[in-house]
C-alpha cells in the first residue's frame, strides 16, 4: 500500500522466482537430481501471479480478454506438448 509500481514489480518478480525455486527444490529432491519443470502447481502459480501484475489496474474488458487468452494458450500448450502421447506426459 502506497508503494511505487516499480517496487511492487520487484516484489512480484522476487515472489515469482522464489516459488519457481521452491518447486525446483522439491522436484530435485524427489527425483534425486536437479530439475526445473513447470508441470506442478507452484511454478504455475508463480507465472499466473507475475502475469496478473500486468493486468491488475486494467479495465474489466482487458482483464477478461487476458484471462481468456491465457486459458486458450495454456490449453493449446498442453494439447501440442510432445509428452502427451499414448502413455501420457
Amino acid at each position: 500500500m502506497g508503494q511505487t509500481s516499480g517496487r511492487i514489480f520487484v516484489h512480484v518478480l522476487n515472489r515469482s522466482i522464489y516459488l519457481v525455486l521452491i518447486a525446483a527444490l522439491f522436484t530435485s529432491i524427489h527425483s534425486g537430481r536437479p530439475r526445473l519443470t513447470f508441470v506442478n502447481v507452484l511454478p504455475q502459480i508463480a507465472i499466473g501471479y507475475f502475469l496478473a501484475f500486468f493486468v491488475l489496474n486494467r479495465s474489466y474488458k482487458a482483464q477478461g480478454f487476458t484471462a481468456a487468452l491465457i486459458l486458450i494458450l495454456y490449453t493449446l500448450a498442453w494439447v501440442f506438448y510432445p509428452g502427451n502421447a499414448e502413455g501420457g506426459p
